[in-house]
């Protein structure tokens, strides 16, 4: 007796790696901590000697942003402000620096449109959700998944439930949108590794769909047993009736 074919998942969407920022270096540094935090929520920094060589030698085509100090070795931050808006008016945010008198350059900044202060040292989590409501602002989106009241936005690599933001970082949003992507259907953890280009194991991703779970239960502990473990095989994702 022969057994039937299994249909194959159809291919994930690929996701591109959400936000880029030119960073200039402060005598207050980033913390490693805080730099590799923001690398799992998806934000990389490219980090720049000064405020010049931050805007001649970012790459603009793909820029979200500029994060820079107050005490900038080659120009005032009033100034630098002033030429972000008039090269590229991409966002820039304001970090107060070591100087004496950062607190007033830092309010100068952003009095003429920069965003902040941002206050060294910087949880990872906090200052993604800062930088990703600056530079992915609300406008129509061509990559949406929703299951329910839970939404997947591609473009912003955001996701929410009814608006409220779930801040996810980038392997468990590629997780939760692969789920959502072939709801009803189970996913292997080889599926899941393939998504994100890593290695998983078995515990790990045990691990990983805990907390998606945990996240999603913050805001609505329902939603979050849409997820169902299929023992031996993986999960899936069921949408609500």
């Amino acid at each position: 007796m022969s057994s039937l074919p299994i249909p194959a998942l159809p291919p994930a969407t690929p996701l591109a790696w959400p936000l880029r920022f030119a960073h200039v270096r402060s005598e207050l540094p980033l913390t490693r901590e805080t730099r590799n935090g923001l690398m799992r929520f998806g934000i990389e920094l490219l980090d720049f000697p000064d405020g010049a060589s931050a805007l001649t030698g970012a790459p603009h085509d793909g820029l979200s942003g500029f994060i820079a100090p107050t005490d900038l070795t080659d120009m005032d931050p009033v100034a630098f402000t002033k030429l972000v808006q008039r090269w590229c008016h991409l966002p820039l945010f304001i970090t107060v620096g070591a100087d004496e008198t950062a607190q007033v350059r830092a309010a100068e900044a952003v009095a003429h449109g920069a965003h902040g202060p941002l206050h060294p040292p910087m949880d990872a989590s906090d200052l993604a959700r800062r930088l990703r409501a600056a530079c992915l602002p609300e406008k129509p989106s061509h990559q949406q998944l929703r299951c329910g009241r839970l939404q997947l936005d591609a473009d912003r690599f955001r996701a929410s439930i009814d608006g409220e933001t779930i801040l996810l970082t980038v392997r468990q949003f590629q997780t939760l949108w692969c789920l959502m992507e072939r709801a009803g259907r189970t996913v292997t953890v080889e599926d899941l590794a393939e998504i994100s280009g890593q290695e998983l194991t078995v515990n790990a991703a045990q691990a990983l769909i805990a907390r998606i779970r945990h996240q999603i239960a913050a805001h609505d502990p329902q939603l979050a047993t849409m997820i169902h473990t299929v023992r031996t095989r993986g999960y899936c994702l069921e949408p609500p009736r």
